[in-house]
């Protein structure tokens, strides 16, 4: 019984890493490991704003879902649309 369970997660674990290989998939386990282990919504924003490969519009919507500070969302703008503080 065992050996069928560890046979199915290691099933999943490679159709998990051949669909990574693919151009149009990112791969945000490690992102939202790390979210679980410590709520920095700066942190997130900046890694929202490192993904390269999805549109200005699904960074946002990304950002909605996943940050709930509102300093942290205004940084995420600031830095997605390089607008500059002018005190």
């Amino acid at each position: 019984m065992v050996r069928s369970k560890k046979n199915t997660a290691l099933q999943r674990e490679n159709k998990l890493n051949e669909a990574i290989k693919q151009e149009n998939v990112i791969d945000m386990r490690s992102f939202f490991d790390a979210k679980q282990k410590k709520e920095d919504d700066y942190w997130m924003a900046a890694m929202v704003l490192c993904i390269d490969n999805i549109s200005t519009a699904q960074k946002i919507r990304l950002a909605y879902k996943i940050i709930r500070k509102k300093a942290a969302m205004n940084f995420f703008f600031e830095k997605l649309y390089d607008v500059e503080d002018e005190y």
